[in-house]
Formats: C-alpha cells, structure tokens, sequence
C-alpha cells in the first residue's frame, strides 16, 4: 500500500478524481490517501501539483523496493525538485537543455534563428534572454 500525504491550507474542499482534499481548518491534520501502486500514487501526486494551489502540498516518499517492483526509476529534476517516473526529463528541463545549448551559438546565429523563427520583441535582446526566448517557442 502506498500512502499520499496531503496538506490543504487553501481554505476550501479539493476533488481530484475521487479524492476529496477538505480544508486544514475541517481537519486540523494532514490527510492520507492509499494508493494500491507506485504509478497511481505518482499520478496523485502530479495531479495535486497541477492545480495550482500553492497552498495545496502532496508528499509521497516510496521505498526503493517498491518501485523496483514496478519497474520505476525516478530521478530528482533540477526545477523543483519533483521526481518524475522512468527519467523522463520535465518541460523546464528540456528548455534548459536547449537553452544551454543555444548558449554555444553566437548571438548573431540566435538572431538568426529569431528572425526565421519570426519571433517578436527579441530585437535588443541579450545573448541570455534571446537564447530563453528561442528555447520557450520551440516545440520539445
């Protein structure tokens, strides 16, 4: 069994699938929620942190052995410090990625490829920001 630990301080009840999430003050503790799998209790995890709500904290900490079971590698990511399933890289990563990588060209190849990219506002732009910019309109 794989339990979730939730903390709600948004003030209001959460439904994520089936799960209700009430509020700290319904509660005046955590919540847990069992997960029969790794892979679902993940899931739980990613869903909470989609909403938005920065008030609204999932903690899950599997054991090596169970996620071996199932065959996950979870590796910590650089953004926020989320794990991700089997080491695929996040969104932010990838665009780090390339942002590293368009670092090597010359600011005049970035302004190239803004300029083919038919991009706006990159005119005046540093080599930095000109490289974040190409990197968050491209599609990875």
């Amino acid at each position: 069994m794989q339990i979730v630990v939730v903390t709600n301080m948004t003030g209001y009840q959460v439904r994520i699938g089936a799960m209700l999430i009430k509020p700290l003050r319904e509660t005046t503790k955590e919540q847990s929620f069992s997960f029969t799998s790794c892979k679902d209790a993940l899931a739980f995890v990613e869903a909470v942190k989609k909403t938005g709500h920065a008030g609204l904290v999932a903690a899950y900490a599997p054991s090596d052995k169970d996620l071996e079971a199932e065959g996950i590698k979870l590796v910590k990511t650089q953004d926020d410090g989320a794990l991700k399933p089997n080491g695929e890289l996040t969104l932010e990563q990838k665009q780090a990625q390339l942002v590293k990588e368009l670092m090597e060209k010359s600011k005049s190849e970035l302004e190239k490829m803004a300029e083919d990219m038919k991009l706006e506002d990159w005119k005046g732009l540093n080599k930095e920001p000109l490289a974040e910019l190409i990197a968050a309109n491209t599609q990875l």
